[in-house]
């Protein structure tokens, strides 16, 4: 399974949801090659999902981690559900469903109370190099090799021009003494 995550939350933490989740919803050979991608939302908690597909897209608004952790795992239940072929929107989403939103929802995935949901931690920002730092010699070396490579090659090309335009006049030359008289 792969998780992909372009929010504002701990990938590893969304990826233990996902993953209890799908331990109940799906079978192990659509568990291995399932996609969740989880993107930003400005309030709302939805998804969307491909029938009999392997993707599923879920937006998580920015205040996810103060809401019940029971509704985005019945939201990836229901997402996985269409995963798996399941059709009806409106028979999906009515509280007596298995994949509802109402109070059966909360009593079945009550479980997802205790897995936490945090907020990443921002990765430490790269710091420029140095002005005369050893990897600028480095690149230096490089882009002199190149240029040198590319300036051969520039030699090689106008040789080969300059040969196959003298060949291209040999052969209009015998073709045009060839022909009985007429312009050009």
């Amino acid at each position: 399974m792969r998780v992909i995550n372009h929010t504002g939350f701990d990938t590893a933490d969304l990826r233990a949801i996902v993953r209890a989740v799908a331990c109940h919803e799906l079978e192990p050979a659509k568990r291995r090659v399932a996609v969740v991608e989880f993107r930003r939302s400005r309030r709302h908690l939805r998804g969307y999902a491909f029938i009999n597909g392997r993707h599923s897209c879920i937006y998580l608004p920015p205040d996810a981690d103060a809401r019940p952790r029971w509704q985005l795992a019945a939201l990836l239940a229901h997402e996985f559900a269409h995963n798996r072929g399941m059709r009806g929107e409106r028979q999906m989403r009515c509280d007596s469903s298995r994949y509802g939103c109402g109070s059966a929802a909360e009593v079945r995935f009550a479980w997802a109370a205790e897995l936490p949901l945090r907020k990443a931690v921002p990765a430490a920002t790269k710091r420029k190099a140095k002005r005369g730092s050893d990897a600028d010699r480095a690149r230096l070396a490089r882009v002199d090799e190149l240029l040198r490579e590319w300036e051969r090659k520039e030699k090689l090309a106008k040789t080969k021009l300059a040969r196959y335009r003298r060949e291209r006049l040999q052969i209009e030359r015998r073709l045009g003494s060839g022909r009985e008289g007429g312009a050009r």
